[in-house]
């Protein structure tokens, strides 16, 4: 067995590991909570980043980002409720880290950013018309179809993370 074919079982052995843990930690975890967490965009770049990763630093550098990521796991306190302040700042870091690193983006990304860029831009359409609330409209439909392809574009190129349902 050479190196790469080492190096390529014990990564799918740490993803075992992760998706694992991951599924133990937030089997409680309703529906909504897993997507208001984030937490299939994290299963999702555990399947997938590490084919993306061509050198054993890159690799390291993303099993420890991810391993911190999910010590920080929400917890529910006395009422119930998930908390955790620290998994806050390190989901927005993780995510901003494999946009950057890695070039992939979460599902619906790009629709994300350009709905409220559509509003902005519809309001100038409104002007003219002597009708600030017409042009919200048309900015809005202008912000989601510039949003959707630009997200097919993405999911086409095999840039974007999602995953199997988590439960």
């Amino acid at each position: 067995m050479n190196i790469m074919d080492q190096t390529t079982n014990q990564t799918t052995a740490w993803q075992t590991a992760q998706l694992l843990s991951l599924a133990d930690n937030t089997s409680s975890f309703t529906e909504t909570e897993l997507k208001v967490w984030s937490l299939d965009y994290i299963k999702g770049a555990i399947e997938l980043v590490p084919a993306r990763i061509k050198n054993e630093q890159d690799l390291n550098e993303f099993k420890v980002k991810t391993e911190t990521l999910l010590t920080e796991l929400p917890k529910r306190d006395d009422k119930g409720k998930l908390k955790s302040k620290a998994y806050q700042k390190l989901i927005a870091d993780y995510n901003s880290y494999i946009m950057k690193k890695f070039n992939m983006i979460p599902k619906g990304h790009h629709l994300a950013i350009w709905l409220p860029m559509g509003i902005a831009l519809g309001i100038p359409f409104g002007l003219p018309l002597k009708n600030i609330a017409m042009g919200i409209p048309i900015g809005l439909a202008i912000g989601a179809l510039i949003g959707t392809l630009l997200d097919k574009r993405a999911k086409k190129a095999g840039n974007v993370i999602q995953s199997s349902e988590m439960q």
